[in-house]
């Protein structure tokens, strides 16, 4: 029989999309010598591609994307892609004031968080594409103090006179975000109405928890302090 020649033929071998729920990758695949041949990663929802590794080299410059394209040219050897896709995860970095507490609750379940601490968690991405992974926080205060302020997102501070007031919000976990909540102790105003035949003087005009109010009464002349009436309301 004559005698016959055959091409060389090399093995582009690919790993690291065994899981497809995290992501696909070309699959592993034997060319001729000398030709191209084109391998693509894409990472599903809720991951990205943390790295790619060509033949032992990291390819730094793709990490954190979610499409990786590399065309192979002229190949004389084998060669092997790994992608390693990673979960994406967005952070919300929180500072709770003293006096109060902040409590998130996420898919993973509820945490609380006392008051004076600087932390954040992180949330990973949904990897429902119809839908955004949410992080409910409530902010609680203690016993005789209310929600003063809060700031979202390094925005403009929203600010409550209310007692007793609590603040819930839920965020959307599709970026980073911050919350920062300040308590402060519960007020009261003193309203002095006004009297015939003498004077009544208040001191301060708000009080909060614990404090103390000076009240004077003055009967004009010929007169006495015959009774005082004294009327309490919640959150006043």
């Amino acid at each position: 029989s004559p005698l016959a020649f055959a091409v060389k033929t090399f093995t582009i071998t690919t790993s690291g999309a065994e899981d497809e729920s995290k992501g696909t990758i070309t699959q592993t695949a034997t060319v001729d010598y000398g030709t191209d041949f084109t391998v693509e990663a894409t990472a599903k929802q809720g991951y990205q591609i943390q790295k790619i590794v060509l033949n032992g080299t990291d390819i730094i410059q793709d990490a954190g994307t979610k499409n990786w394209s590399q065309k192979l040219e002229n190949i004389q050897s084998n060669q092997a892609v790994q992608v390693v896709f990673t979960e994406i995860k967005y952070t919300l970095s929180y500072n709770i004031g003293a006096n109060g507490e902040m409590t998130y609750v996420g898919e993973s379940g509820s945490t609380e968080v006392p008051g004076g601490t600087v932390a954040s968690v992180e949330i990973n991405e949904s990897t429902d594409e119809n839908s955004v992974s949410k992080l409910q926080v409530t902010a609680t205060p203690d016993t005789g103090y209310r929600v003063s302020k809060v700031i979202i997102d390094g925005g403009e501070p929203i600010e409550f006179a209310e007692n007793d007031r609590t603040y819930t919000c839920v965020f959307d976990m599709n970026e980073d975000h911050s919350f920062a909540v300040e308590f402060s102790l519960n007020g009261y105003n003193i309203k002095v109405p006004e009297t015939e035949n003498g004077t009544v003087v208040s001191n301060k005009t708000l009080v909060e928890t614990g404090g103390e109010v000076s009240v004077t009464f003055t009967p004009s002349n010929n007169y006495k302090v015959d009774k005082i009436f004294v009327k309490t309301t919640s959150n006043t």
